[in-house]
């Protein structure tokens, strides 16, 4: 199989964020994410997973303690969830 250099370098370029720029909640639409996420391809065209948005801290933070207590996960804005859809 022959894999298109530029799917390639693609690739590379993607890394790991530790730290984000400190920035206004107002500043920030998160609605173009979602919208590309609902648009995304799935197996079958099912889209079999539902997106939650969490903004709240204490949640956040009952979600750090399940994440290897990462610290990017309680300074972040917005945790988008992706759950398996109860529906499918």
């Amino acid at each position: 199989m022959n894999i298109p250099s530029t799917l390639i370098q693609s690739l590379q370029w993607r890394s790991a964020l530790k730290s984000f720029a400190p920035i206004s909640p107002s500043a920030v639409n998160i609605a173009p994410i979602l919208e590309a996420t609902r648009l995304a391809p799935s197996s079958f065209g099912a889209q079999p997973y539902d997106i939650h948005v969490v903004s709240n801290p204490e949640l956040k933070t009952k979600l750090r303690e399940v994440s290897y207590n990462q610290a990017q996960v309680t300074i972040s804005l917005y945790i988008l969830q992706r759950n398996a859809s109860s529906y499918i």
